[in-house]
């Protein structure tokens, strides 16, 4: 086996490293996106109990927020057509796919929020989305201008497709 890879020279070591990068990210994708994670049976209810409780805290939206991954499946499924569309190429049309891709992540989270704790759209948009603005503005601007980046080191242009 080791004489295969020696025979093949350097570029059979690019082929392995990406090979294993590729088994790591889908076992742990596998092992992220387990049913008990992203649509826990019991979530809806004890999260209810606990709004009975104590009403909306800080902890509860963060966890809420955190909690159905159903809004970042939608999400990422459109940003990754807006991608093979080519809008990564550049910096606008990254900007534009990644707000889209929260929008959607807002659209799914406001409606369980206020569901879940009974809020109403203001206070649902006021505790679950206002205070994640500022942190997913700067992933967006940071990703944005990695993307093109990425592509122009790669030399791919969307007319090579």
């Amino acid at each position: 086996m080791l004489s295969i890879i020696e025979a093949a020279g350097w570029p059979i070591w690019l082929i392995i490293v990406t090979s294993i990068t590729a088994l790591a990210i889908i076992g742990e994708r596998f092992w992220s996106l387990r049913t008990a994670l992203v649509a826990p049976r019991e979530i809806l209810p004890a999260t209810i109990r606990e709004y009975q409780a104590k009403g909306v805290t800080q902890d509860l939206v963060n966890r809420l927020q955190r909690g159905p991954l159903i809004g970042r499946i939608f999400a990422a499924a459109l940003v990754g057509r807006l991608a093979e569309l080519g809008w990564d190429r550049n910096f606008l049309g990254a900007v534009a796919a990644f707000v889209v891709g929260n929008l959607v992540i807002y659209a799914f989270g406001v409606p369980w929020l206020m569901l879940a704790t009974g809020l109403g759209a203001g206070g649902a948009i006021a505790n679950g989305v206002s205070p994640f603005l500022f942190g997913d503005g700067l992933k967006i601007l940071a990703a944005a201008a990695l993307f093109p980046a990425a592509w122009w080191i790669v030399g791919r242009r969307p007319a090579e497709r």
